[in-house]
C-alpha cells in the first residue's frame, strides 16, 4: 500500500540516499569521534547532522508521505545485511523515519521548505537520539534531556544543509 504512492524514480532516489548514508556510517563515526573528541564534544553531534543530512534530503527530493520510513526500512535493512547490525541496534533506525513522517502529516506544507527540513531534522534526530539513549544505553533523564537539547541543534543543522542542497540540485535542475 505504501508503496503504490512513490514511482520507480522516488524509489531510485530514496535507496540510492539510504545507501550512501550506510556506507558512510562507518568511517564518519570515527572520523567525527575523533574530530569532536578534540573540542570535548561528543561524536554523536556531528553524526547527527550527518545522517539526518540524508533522511531529510531524500524527503525534500521526493516530498511524499512515507519517505522518512521507508528510508529507515531500507538503512536498516542494509546495516543487518552489509555490517551484521544487532537488531536491537537496527530498531534505532526506524523512529527518524516515523517522527518526520508524522511531522509531515501535522505540519501540511511543501516539504522542500527551509523551516520544515531543519524542523524534520531535529525532530528525527531527537527521535533517534531517545531511541537509543533509551533502548540500548539506559540514560537517566537529566541524559536525556541534554541528549535531546544537543540532538535537535545538530538534527536541525543537518536538516538545514539539505535543505541547501535540495534548493541547489532544483535550481540547477538536476532533480526534478
Amino acid at each position: 500500500m505504501l508503496l503504490k504512492k512513490f514511482t520507480l524514480k522516488d524509489l531510485i532516489y530514496i535507496s540510492l540516499l539510504a545507501a550512501i548514508a550506510t556506507i558512510t556510517k562507518i568511517p564518519l563515526k570515527m572520523a567525527s569521534k575523533l574530530f569532536a573528541s578534540t573540542f570535548g564534544l561528543p561524536g554523536g553531534i556531528i553524526n547527527g547532522m550527518y545522517y539526518m543530512f540524508w533522511l531529510i534530503a531524500a524527503y525534500g527530493i521526493v516530498g511524499k508521505r512515507g519517505t522518512g520510513i521507508l528510508f529507515c526500512i531500507i538503512q536498516a535493512g542494509l546495516s543487518i545485511y552489509i555490517f551484521s547490525m544487532p537488531s536491537i541496534k537496527v530498531i534505532t533506525f526506524i523512529p527518524p523515519g516515523l517522527a518526520v513522517d508524522l511531522l509531515n502529516v501535522i505540519i501540511n506544507c511543501k516539504k522542500d521548505t527551509k523551516v520544515f527540513m531543519a524542523l524534520g531534522g531535529a525532530v528525527a534526530n531527537v527521535a533517534g537520539t531517545l531511541t537509543m539513549s533509551i533502548l540500548v544505553m539506559k540514560v537517566p533523564l537529566i541524559g536525556l534531556i541534554m541528549a535531546s537539547m544537543i540532538a535537535s541543534i545538530s538534527g536541525g543543522i543537518g536538516g538545514y544543509c539539505a535543505y541547501i542542497v535540495v534548493k541547489n540540485l532544483k535550481i540547477y535542475q538536476l532533480q526534478s
